[in-house]
């Protein structure tokens, strides 16, 4: 009898399991998919295209089949919780010139990533999304081995094609491209 109890406990689990990673956290949270990471890789990538800090900053840049890059690592943290927007989520990655960023990110219902705060504001202490000097270095270093270490590169030298397709996504993500708005403004 127990038994039976424990494999239809698991059963019941397995398929609540299933059900909310399928269908987002709606009211618990939820582990991130390999596919929301590679959404929040590509938001982050796109704002340093679109903002222009691939070629300016990046001094711990490798050579590589298409040419110099910039490599680090991006910790996220495997839990996503519900919020009003979306599923809610944080990352811990270097954003040259600002140092080493925290920054929540919100996962929409369509499977988009935006992450909270911009480069225009800075990443004060003040502000959900901080620059991680003003955290105690204790709490970054577990916050980090709680999290899922993912490698992350950008070319240092895009294409541009490459540029506009980011910017096209910054814009559909934010509302507005900086690279669009710099563009435009030297051709008026």
């Amino acid at each position: 009898m127990l038994r039976r109890v424990l494999l239809f406990s698991t059963l019941v689990l397995s398929f609540a399991g299933l059900v909310s990673s399928a269908q987002g956290c709606k009211t618990v949270n939820c582990r991130i998919t390999d596919k929301q990471i590679e959404s929040v890789l590509q938001a982050i990538r796109d704002e340093i295209y679109d903002y222009g800090y691939f070629d300016k900053f990046w001094g711990f840049e490798t050579a590589g089949p298409n040419g110099p890059h910039a490599e680090f690592n991006v910790y996220i943290d495997p839990v996503l919780k519900p919020s009003t927007g979306g599923d809610e989520g944080v990352v811990i990655y270097k954003y040259l010139p600002f140092g080493e960023v925290l920054r929540p990110f919100i996962v929409d219902s369509k499977g988009n990533v935006s992450l909270t705060g911009s480069p225009e504001r800075g990443f004060g202490w003040t502000r959900p999304e901080g620059n991680t000097i003003y955290m105690d270095d204790e709490e970054v270093m577990k916050d980090k081995q709680q999290s899922i270490k993912v490698p992350f590169s950008i070319e240092l030298k895009p294409s541009r094609k490459l540029i506009l397709e980011a910017a096209a996504r910054q814009k559909e993500r934010t509302g507005s491209s900086k690279w669009e708005e710099k563009h435009q403004h030297k051709a008026n």
